[in-house]
């Protein structure tokens, strides 16, 4: 995965099923998250988690004043009050509410018996008002989900990652907020190990009906490369909605002796080969990110691979490696004082460290920031994808899920799927060439 692995906290087995409630999300998550950062690192993510969990509440209440209407015989809305829409995991029971939404299926709904009732012909149509029709006709909108039927039944959200991570927290964020808009429950299933591409790889038999879909990352673009796996990552899947990505950056510790990215790439000009930089794994966003400027440069240093961030960051603190090219796994190292953030790769600075320049900015044609979002099996209906790509976006610009970005230093990175699927095309030929280039993969 690409962010700060050590964040990803482990919760149950791989695959387990398990009935959470809203509120239980909320605090296994901030409770995760809380402990992985040791109180130092994101300390309005508790205020984040408790939001999503009083709405929880809401609706848990929502859902039995509907079953107490249904049981009077009264009108049921088909609305955000009507439905106990919910986040849970594999398995998990429709909630109550949903057998009085189908009794009541069946009857017309309130807006339809509105207009039914005004008249007949042209002499009805005239006694309806302008402001009537636009009114109605914003009262929800997401009704093209329900004039295309779709959805009409639980939506299975695979998220390649063990539950309690910050690539899981976010997801579950946007997962309550696109039940709720949609009117069905988004069922999460946590399938960890195998680089992150399990999702991708479930994908290869499910159905294209949108009932099935999974997180996109950076992994699932490139492990095809690196192994023989049964997919294509840009022909088998559907490309859904482009999301968000991480922010990488170069660090060092606080007593070396560059202060600035030029400094370093100026020692290592005069030191070729004698410089140590630490990554998360070969092949990694990281690992190809230093190498392309590496290239860019005309420079060579040693690469020295660990198995996640939070090794590679305690060997640059213990003087094993003279520099690290990591995602955000050093922020609190770097706001304590221990670390310093020499560069990042995003387009753009990060908020939390506005005096940290990009790499582009230095004069070096490096851009990284491993983008993410949601894919489908391939085949997905427009109409399908349309849907839920419209109420993923929508749910990553709420104001919940933009705070988690920021406390998490994700930049928001919105591409619909035609977009976000030529973006992918482009990067798997431009990391083909360099794969090739450092000997990685045969020629």
């Amino acid at each position: 995965m690409h962010g700060p692995q050590h964040l990803v906290g482990h919760v149950g087995r791989t695959g387990d099923r398990q009935e959470l409630t809203p509120c239980t999300h909320a605090h296994l998550i901030s409770s995760a998250l809380a402990n992985a950062f040791d109180g130092s690192g994101i300390p309005c993510l508790r205020r984040i988690m408790r939001i999503g969990c009083r709405a929880g509440d809401r609706r848990d209440a929502r859902a039995a004043e509907t079953k107490a209407d249904c049981d009077r015989g009264e009108p049921v809305h088909r609305g955000p009050r009507g439905i106990n829409f919910s986040v849970a995991t594999a398995n998990v029971p429709q909630p109550r509410a949903n057998a009085c939404q189908n009794r009541a299926e069946s009857k017309p709904s309130v807006a339809t018996r509105s207009l039914g009732n005004v008249g007949g012909g042209a002499e009805g149509m005239n006694r309806i008002t302008r402001r009537a029709v636009l009114a109605t006709a914003s009262i929800l909108p997401w009704a093209a989900a329900a004039q295309a039927r779709f959805p009409d039944r639980p939506i299975r959200l695979i998220i390649p990652w063990a539950a309690g991570g910050p690539a899981d927290a976010g997801f579950r964020i946007l997962a309550e907020s696109v039940a709720r808009k949609l009117g069905q429950s988004i069922i999460v299933e946590n399938k960890s190990g195998a680089s992150g591409i399990l999702g991708a790889m479930a994908l290869q038999d499910a159905k294209p009906d949108g009932y099935v879909i999974s997180q996109m990352h950076m992994s699932v673009l490139r492990q095809p490369l690196l192994n023989k796996l049964t997919y294509h990552p840009i022909n088998d899947l559907t490309y859904i909605l482009q999301i968000t990505g991480f922010v990488m950056g170069v660090v060092v510790r606080a007593d070396a002796p560059w202060r600035t990215l030029p400094d370093l790439l100026a020692h290592a000009r005069a030191h070729p080969g004698k410089l140590n930089y630490g990554t998360l794994g070969i092949g990694s966003t990281q690992h190809l990110a230093m190498e392309r400027v590496a290239i860019a440069q005309g420079l060579s240093w040693t690469h020295a691979p660990y198995r996640g961030t939070a090794d590679t960051l305690r060997a640059l603190l213990g003087g094993e490696i003279d520099f690290a090219s990591e995602s955000s796994g050093w922020a609190p190292m770097v706001r304590a004082g221990q670390l310093r953030l020499l560069a990042v790769f995003t387009a753009n600075r990060a908020a939390r460290f506005p005096d940290a320049p990009t790499v582009r900015e230095l004069g070096i044609d490096v851009t990284v920031d491993s983008p993410g979002g949601l894919i489908g099996p391939r085949g997905m209906d427009p109409a399908v994808v349309r849907i839920l790509a419209d109420a993923f976006r929508a749910a990553a610009q709420e104001p919940e899920h933009l705070k988690f970005l920021e406390a998490m230093d994700q930049p928001l990175l919105l591409l619909d799927g035609p977009a976000y699927r030529d973006a992918m095309l482009r990067t798997l030929d431009e990391e083909r060439d360099l794969l090739r280039r450092l000997k990685l993969i045969p020629e």
